[in-house]
């Protein structure tokens, strides 16, 4: 009987031995995927802010590189539109030129004398003139005294006038024109004839 005692008694044990050894498996189980579960949580989190910080420099990358192209392309369109605007300024300063030997030219040159005498009423007017153009400008010019001077060529064609005791200059050149054409085409694209 001590010896049934004995081996009931180490039975006993031994199945409350094996239930401890289960009780702190299952504790040791549930704390392991506690832990794997905190440190998978804390990677992912990781993961995620590395991706977004890749994500975050590539596309600045990408703007920069976007940036530079559009600037050197911008730069190329702004080259490329200087030169077209220069031999379109060009062409019309010879257009211009060829209009100065027509008929037409002797009725513009009228037509300018004409609304700038408005201003002259009184005093020596200074007209200055291509030498090639001072006969005929002295012919149309409805101002009574009125003394005439020579030009440089680089006017195109036209006059202007200057009356210092009325303080009035005017400029009716070609060139005048252009110019102020060219200002408005390169301020908004557009070029407008009269």
């Amino acid at each position: 009987m001590a010896e049934n005692s004995l081996t009931n008694f180490a039975n006993v044990l031994y199945s409350e031995a094996e239930k401890q050894k289960d009780d702190v498996e299952k504790q040791l189980k549930d704390e392991r995927a506690e832990i794997l579960a905190k440190k998978s949580a804390e990677l992912d989190t990781r993961l995620k802010r590395e991706i977004e910080n890749c994500h975050a420099g590539l596309k600045h990358e990408i703007g920069l590189a976007i940036s530079n192209r559009e600037a050197e392309l911008a730069k190329l369109l702004r080259h490329n539109r200087a030169e077209a605007a220069e031999k379109i300024f060009e062409e019309a300063t010879k257009k211009l030129e060829e209009f100065t030997k027509t008929p037409e030219y002797e009725e513009y040159l009228k037509a300018e004398l004409n609304d700038a005498a408005k201003e002259f009423i009184s005093g020596t007017t200074v007209c200055a003139s291509r030498e090639c153009d001072a006969a005929l400008i002295k012919k149309l010019c409805p101002i009574s005294n009125i003394e005439m001077t020579t030009a440089p060529d680089s006017i195109i064609g036209g006059f202007t006038l200057r009356n210092t005791s009325l303080g009035i200059f005017v400029d009716c050149t070609l060139k005048n024109r252009l110019d102020e054409q060219k200002e408005l085409f390169c301020g908004t694209n557009e070029l407008v004839i009269d």
